[in-house]
């Protein structure tokens, strides 16, 4: 079973092996990170919303939506019918249609995070 980087979406055997190498892509630090979802035919950024068919893929391209760092974050939750902001508690039919509005509810930054 691979573990996955959600940073750089790099593969590796073990959890172990992935926190020995650093990661390049992270704005949080310098190991990997586990990527906690589940494999997905789409993955989702959790603050443009845009879709990507791998975390790799994901990690190519650079997230102007993002307040944390230049990359795009996945969202690590299921695909749902309405999404919530953990903040206000707001409802969105999309992580996209999320990140077209702002949150004035939300301490760090002012944008709609989604609730897992």
């Amino acid at each position: 079973m691979s573990c996955y980087c959600k940073w750089c979406g790099g593969s590796f055997a073990s959890l172990k092996i992935m926190s020995s190498y650093p990661c390049n892509k992270n704005p949080h630090g310098k190991c990997h990170e586990p990527y906690e979802g589940d494999e997905k035919a789409n993955y989702y950024c959790k603050w443009c919303g845009g879709s990507f068919s791998s975390l790799k893929n994901m990690s190519s391209y650079p997230c102007n939506k993002n307040p944390h760092g230049k990359c795009h974050e996945p969202y690590e939750g299921d695909e749902k019918a309405n999404y919530y902001c953990k903040w206000c508690g707001g409802s969105f039919s999309s992580l996209k249609n999320m990140s077209s509005y702002p949150c004035n509810k939300n301490p760090h930054v002012k944008r709609h995070e989604p609730a897992l």
